[in-house]
């Protein structure tokens, strides 16, 4: 039996599900049927099928980036983050838990830690979230060491 050829158009409201089995003779060069009942020249029936928009499979955004564990006192702590939206619909971000003073602009989180933050682990927490409210969050902890320290990252 043939696999089944799925199209999902960006209309949420239509997807269509073309089923390309053998004998069935479902063939580009033949003129596509106006419905699911006309049958083409070769005698084949095109099956098509509009799924309700909530039974459509919806997927999550993605975070593609990995932040920084380490800071250093007095620098600023930089994260570029990425994330991406299988559908391609449009991300806001929403910084869920940070130390007093990080900010988000864009993609870019910024944070300064100060003195009093040497030799602690701060943690971050991160939320991306689509158009539909479909979200992904990451989260992770950063060590502040004193200028100047070079231990790995």
């Amino acid at each position: 039996m043939g696999e089944p050829f799925i199209f999902m158009g960006r209309a949420p409201a239509l997807a269509l599900v073309l089923a390309a089995l053998p004998g069935w003779g479902l063939d580009a060069r033949e003129p596509a049927p106006a419905d699911a009942n006309q049958v083409q020249p070769s005698g084949a029936k095109a099956l098509v099928t509009e799924i309700p928009p909530e039974r459509v499979l919806r997927r999550r955004p993605r975070f593609l980036s990995v932040a920084p564990r380490q800071a250093r006192e007095g620098e600023t702590y930089q994260y570029g983050f990425a994330a991406v939206d299988p559908e391609g619909e449009a991300l806001r971000y929403v910084l869920v838990r940070a130390p007093k003073g990080a900010q988000l602009d864009r993609q870019m989180l910024r944070w300064t830690p100060g003195r009093s933050r040497v030799g602690q682990r701060e943690r971050f927490v991160l939320r991306a979230v689509d158009e539909d409210g479909r979200s992904v969050t990451q989260a992770w902890t950063v060590l502040t060491r004193e200028p100047g320290h070079s231990s790995p990252n």
